[in-house]
């Protein structure tokens, strides 16, 4: 008897497969979907805005860089140069000794690439220039410098000033003072 036991044990259907639950229940995957959903719309307004801040860097970098290329321009053709802002634009143009100028590069034209806005203060100073030896040389009202604000969007706004030498700032730089 005991051996037939054994024999009924090892003869046995093995388990099925299908009797065994595979995946997901449609309920799981719809409490996934939610939570990424949810999740995602949290973080939205921040990503976006962090897109806005960035746009409004990368312009702020572009005209300090168009800085850089119009005291670059004045120190190799040994005249001076300028930085023209202008209609959300900034183009650097070499200043003959008749006084035309002659525009260096291809303007940057801030709205177009960054969809940026920028004004200048004070109003009557819309160019920046450097001597033949790259000093700055204070435009309009004598020993003003020139402050662009860069704007985007409601709360989106950079900043930057090129002293009456030249010099650029920016940042805590910038806070203290855009004068001299």
């Amino acid at each position: 008897m005991p051996h037939t036991f054994v024999l009924r044990q090892l003869h046995r259907a093995p388990r099925r497969q299908h009797d065994v639950p595979r995946g997901f229940s449609l309920i799981e995957l719809l409490t996934v979907l939610v939570i990424i959903g949810v999740t995602t719309a949290m973080a939205f307004p921040r990503l976006r805005a962090a897109g806005q801040d960035a746009a409004v860097r990368g312009a702020e970098a572009a005209l300090v860089a168009s800085v850089s290329r119009t005291r670059a321009a004045a120190i190799q053709r040994g005249r001076p140069a300028r930085l023209y802002f202008g209609g959300n634009r900034a183009w650097t143009a070499v200043v003959a000794p008749n006084g035309d100028t002659t525009h260096v590069g291809a303007p940057t034209n801030l709205a177009g690439l960054f969809q940026v806005t920028a004004a200048v203060t004070p109003v009557e100073n819309d160019y920046v220039q450097f001597d033949a030896r790259g000093v700055g040389i204070p435009s309009g009202a004598v020993g003003t410098a020139v402050r662009v604000d860069l704007t985007r969007s409601a709360g989106h706004v950079g900043r930057f000033c090129v002293t009456r030498f030249g010099r650029v700032l920016r940042g805590a730089v910038l806070a203290a003072g855009c004068g001299a």
